[in-house]
């Protein structure tokens, strides 16, 4: 094989300023040539924690080919997307970038892996069946214009910021709805908690907990995650309620749009953010890569 051909994957803990411009202008590529979106963390590429290597380069004389961020290392499922050159094969560049992620995730007691890739990235989702990937579940992604602040309803439910306070009541809203141990949830969030990126909403019915959602600045911009209403209130617009408010605090901040990201299965919340203004941006699908090829 010509010199010129071989693939060279690096890694690294961060990136230096020059190779998150090479991604950056890669990711630019990408998108120019109908790949879609990725969902890379800009802001935590430059970012070391001094833990093991979760960015991997692949370069092919010399230049940037393809790339592949991880989250969630030495968690029990880590999470995985990228960037490929349109010009180039995308068998080989997923195969090595995969295979990195795989030591990495083993390396770092991550037990699963899972690959988040925009539909209209083909190649790559073709080059990840052909390792053995497995699409798992789907995901839409949804935008609100900001189009102003929306009307808040006259209700029961009272809806506040949320602080370490809170955790415990929280951790066990969500764990259940994950089916996991609360106790071992709580230091998790009480971590995202001190993030300046980060803001819990708790919502009590009666002076019970019954809901909480929180809200995360990503790339400069507002995403909506973990809204979940306990089942025993289910039913009485109490998510509904939620995102009013949580649209509300952002409208009264900024004139940027929020997102959401909902299951592609999810009919009942795909529903209820389309009727709040929500309109789809991307769908991201993910492929989950067993760690012994």
């Amino acid at each position: 094989m010509a010199k010129s051909m071989v693939l060279e994957v690096v890694d690294r803990v961060s990136l230096s300023d020059a190779e998150v411009a090479q991604v950056r202008k890669l990711a630019a590529a990408s998108q120019a040539a109908g790949y879609g979106e990725s969902r890379l963390v800009w802001d935590g590429l430059s970012i070391s924690d001094g833990g093991r290597p979760k960015q991997f380069l692949a370069y092919q004389a010399g230049r940037l080919v393809g790339f592949l961020s991880l989250e969630g290392l030495g968690e029990a499922e880590a999470e995985a997307t990228g960037l490929l050159d349109p010009t180039a094969a995308a068998g080989p560049i997923v195969a090595r970038l995969i295979a990195a992620a795989r030591g990495a995730c083993r390396a770092g007691g991550s037990g699963a892996l899972l690959v988040a890739i925009d539909q209209r990235a083909q190649p790559a989702a073709e080059a990840l069946v052909a390792l053995g990937a497995a699409r798992e579940f789907g995901e839409h992604k949804l935008a609100w214009p900001n189009s102003g602040a929306p009307a808040l309803p006259d209700s029961d439910l009272q809806i506040a910021g949320a602080g370490p306070a809170d955790a415990a009541e929280i951790a066990a809203i969500l764990s259940h709805d994950m089916s996991i141990d609360p106790a071992g949830f709580v230091p998790h969030i009480e971590n995202n908690m001190r993030k300046p990126n980060y803001h819990y909403y708790i919502a009590r019915a009666g002076g019970t907990a019954a809901g909480t959602a929180n809200v995360q600045q990503l790339n400069g911009e507002a995403y909506i995650y973990g809204l979940v209403v306990r089942p025993e209130y289910r039913g009485r617009g109490y998510g509904r309620q939620l995102m009013l408010r949580m649209l509300a605090d952002h409208a009264a901040g900024s004139d940027q749009p929020m997102y959401i990201e909902v299951e592609t299965e999810n009919t009942p919340a795909h529903t209820l953010y389309r009727s709040l203004g929500f309109a789809h941006v991307a769908t991201f699908d993910y492929f989950r890569v067993e760690l012994t090829p």
